[in-house]
């Protein structure tokens, strides 16, 4: 099986893998029946760290196994908040981040039909 064909059913049964340093990471569902898939991701290791690397030339945030939302500093300067890039709250939504995860980073303001529409950092 091709390398970008593994990644690709990863993803759709819900794997998010990234690369830190030489090291591949994921986060996944626990679902008994992913045991297949991670079998040729181990197998193919080498190879997804490599072609995750050449596609992306900037790391991405991401969220931690704690909760801990995670921008390297060589990330995309889209997402360096404290250089004018983008919101903590966008990039937690655009990470799918729950909202227990963003209440954590994020005050918000929300309007009388319950829908989030501004934040702003706490520290």
């Amino acid at each position: 099986m091709r390398v970008l064909d593994t990644i690709n059913e990863a993803t759709n049964v819900g794997i998010t893998l990234w690369v830190e340093g030489d090291e591949l990471k994921f986060r996944a569902p626990r679902k008994q029946e992913n045991s297949q898939i991670f079998s040729k991701l181990k197998k193919q290791k080498a190879e997804i760290i490599s072609l995750l690397q050449k596609q992306n030339r900037y790391n991405k945030p991401y969220i931690d196994m704690n909760g801990d939302l995670i921008i390297p500093l060589d990330c995309e300067p889209r997402f360096k908040w404290w250089a004018g890039g983008q919101s903590i709250y966008k990039t937690l939504l655009e990470l799918g981040a729950s909202d227990k995860t963003i209440a954590r980073y994020v005050d918000l303001i929300t309007i009388p039909n319950g829908n989030k529409t501004t934040g702003k950092f706490s520290c």
